[in-house]
């Protein structure tokens, strides 16, 4: 046998193995991401029914949320007839209550964002299974 022609066969047929081998990879990468596509899509599918529940305890507490801050709001609209007089001690007290009324609607409204955007993420979620 002569080793020429061996090893001139050898580099020609190097490239094509080559080339072989990159479409096998394709294939064999293509099914399993068709076979991992499904694995995630019923993993979604069974996700659906928790992602509804977690929907609806979302809104219920954006509801007692709001009611709070409706609270909130209106004992900060409540004008002090007495702002600005009596003792020194009074007029600080009754600006402490209302800082502490501010600060608490702030942090109630933050809250509250954050919860409107938990259930923006749910909707956007399950839209995604729908569609």
């Amino acid at each position: 046998m002569d080793w020429e022609l061996i090893k001139d066969i050898a580099t020609i047929a190097s490239p094509i193995v080559g080339v072989v081998a990159i479409i096998v990879a394709l294939i064999i990468s293509r099914r399993s991401s068709r076979d991992a596509q499904k694995q995630i899509d019923v993993f979604m599918a069974a996700q659906a029914p928790d992602m509804i529940a977690a929907k609806e305890q979302y809104e219920k507490q954006l509801q007692q949320l709001d009611g709070q801050i409706a609270k909130v709001n209106e004992e900060l609209s409540i004008v002090d007839p007495f702002a600005g007089k009596g003792p020194l001690i009074d007029q600080i007290d009754r600006a402490s209550i209302k800082q502490d009324q501010r600060n608490l609607l702030q942090s109630l409204l933050k809250q509250r964002e954050k919860i409107v955007k938990q259930i923006q993420l749910i909707e956007s979620f399950l839209k995604k299974q729908i569609s």
